[in-house]
């Protein structure tokens, strides 16, 4: 076993242990749209079930899941960046995210996925920008994944406007 490890490990040409050059990452599918986000932005994914209700001030904040005796605001990713949405739950999950501020009030952010994630490894060849379209306000970037065009979220903008919105 040992070998095989060894074997993986790449070195330069003195000898040294170069770093990794992909990132494991997970895409997410939504409702006409595809998310890509590196695993440790996902806390767990989790399946559909029926969320308390809240007073909130936005469309797209569905309401909250009880999870890890927490409760976390859950959102329609598509109708926080104006895409289209309508609540199919049949195969649905919840993608529990970490939030990047370490804000103990606010420390994870649900998003309604249409299905489950499909991992992969990003590398510099898998991944290429794709600017063929303006991206909304809540997305980082558009790029590629092999063929497949999918959206980097803005997760500090999804953090902000969970905050001001409930």
């Amino acid at each position: 076993m040992a070998d095989l490890v060894a074997s993986q490990v790449k070195r330069d040409s003195v000898g040294r242990i170069q770093a990794a050059a992909f990132v494991r990452s997970m895409m997410l599918p939504l409702q006409g749209v595809t998310l890509v986000v590196p695993n440790a932005a996902v806390a767990e994914i989790v399946r559909y079930q029926d969320l308390e209700s809240f007073a909130a001030t936005a469309d797209w904040l569905l309401g909250a899941l009880a999870w890890r005796e927490r409760s976390v605001p859950v959102v329609s990713f598509e109708a926080f960046i104006g895409y289209p949405y309508a609540a199919d739950v049949a195969d649905a999950r919840i993608a529990v995210f970490n939030t990047l501020n370490a804000d103990a009030q606010l420390p994870f952010i649900g998003v309604v996925t249409a299905g489950l994630p499909h991992l992969l490894r990003v590398d510099e060849t898998s991944l290429r920008p794709d600017d063929t379209s303006d991206v909304p306000a809540g997305v980082l970037r558009q790029v590629r994944v092999g063929e497949q065009v999918t959206l980097i979220p803005d997760i500090d903008a999804l953090e902000a406007a969970v905050k001001q919105a409930s």
